[in-house]
């Protein structure tokens, strides 16, 4: 018995239907995928409305006891404590500073020494120096010369010729056998 998505013409292939040919076809197919698809949707929304909701509560208590802290300081007490809030912000953004100027030049250098910028990965910039970032690239460009150089050494290794002695030689090779019939 044939299904009615899937119906055969005598003499031809059956021509299967696509999802929305399928859909378009049967009305409950089309409530039924509309129902799923609205409960997926509602699930995914709850999901994110809890974490939202989770987040601001935490903001809004961090703001809360900021707040609270601030009351009880003096007004040269809360001076001084938004001025060390601003140097912690202001060397926050340095050290992202820093991070990506190091990224930048890393990658150039990188890409002098023909090695791939995959590698850059392999560094963490916020805690990196200038020394130290040169001293790594150039131990990975020496650690990658030499697999290079040990790759292209075994791919290109062939067997060593070997020796064929005169006797040897005369018996492997008809055309000398040729000449020696001729003299």
């Amino acid at each position: 018995m044939e299904d009615d998505n899937n119906k055969i013409v005598e003499g031809q292939e059956p021509k299967t239907m696509t999802f929305d040919e399928i859909l378009a076809s049967n009305k409950d197919y089309q409530s039924e995928f509309d129902r799923r698809l609205a409960k997926s949707n509602n699930s995914f929304l709850e999901t994110e409305k809890v974490k939202w909701e989770k987040e601001y509560a935490e903001k809004l208590e961090k703001e809360k006891t900021e707040a609270e802290k601030l009351a009880k300081m003096s007004t040269e007490q809360q001076l001084n404590y938004k001025i060390q809030q601003l140097e912690k912000q202001i060397a926050e953004r340095d050290s992202r500073l820093n991070a990506s100027e190091l990224r930048d030049t890393t990658a150039n250098i990188l890409i002098e020494k023909g090695i791939p910028s995959t590698y850059l990965n392999m560094f963490d910039f916020t805690k990196e120096t200038a020394d130290t970032i040169n001293s790594k690239v150039e131990l990975l460009e020496n650690i990658r010369t030499k697999d290079l150089q040990e790759s292209l050494n075994s791919s290109l290794r062939q067997e060593p010729p070997r020796y064929v002695s005169d006797e040897d030689y005369e018996e492997l090779d008809p055309y000398i056998e040729g000449f020696k019939s001729e003299l």
